[in-house]
């Protein structure tokens, strides 16, 4: 077969989708944690923890997008100075969110300052290591710009570590 005889859908081609029971299920539990308070502000990572361990992450953020499509919640973003922007989702009758917004924003804000999150994540690479050594692996180098011949220059970023037993780098996230 040569790939190139491949002819691609025509625009306006659209295969219908039966949404599967997580969805449905998600989209439920979501509509009723907004239908308990419906005063009620939350951000996307905040529902996605909320219901981590009954659905995957991409699973709740798809049934809240298909919640805001049928007009159910409503979308509140809220522009940064630098990185992304904080994506809010209210119940379609909250006319009085901003308020609640502005503080949870400002505790975002408070928390994802630069010292915090390097101090975390320092934190979270010392207890990797200690837990890697533990085992029998040892770190060789630590910031590591250079492995097998080649080197990384341009972006000033670095990976984390080299452990000896395994031959190659990590970077601990």
């Amino acid at each position: 077969m040569d790939y190139d005889d491949f002819t691609e859908a025509p625009e306006d081609y659209f295969e219908p989708r039966t949404p599967d029971h997580y969805f449905l299920q998600a989209q439920k539990e979501i509509r009723e944690l907004y239908e308990g308070d419906r005063e009620s502000v939350y951000y996307i990572r905040q529902i996605q923890v909320k219901f981590e361990k009954k659905y995957y992450h991409w699973i709740t953020n798809n049934a809240i997008i298909g919640l805001y499509k049928i007009g159910y919640l409503k979308d509140v973003r809220i522009p940064k100075e630098r990185g992304t922007s904080t994506r809010f989702f209210i119940h379609k009758a909250n006319r009085y969110a901003r308020r609640t917004i502005n503080s949870i924003e400002k505790i975002i804000e408070e928390y994802s300052q630069d010292h915090i999150t390097r101090s975390c994540g320092h934190r979270a690479e010392d207890l990797f290591c200690n837990a890697l050594a533990m085992r029998g692996f040892m770190p060789k180098a630590k910031k590591v710009k250079e492995y097998n011949d080649k080197k990384w220059d341009k972006t000033g970023h670095d990976l984390d570590l080299y452990l000896v037993e395994m031959g190659w780098p990590m970077d601990v996230k």
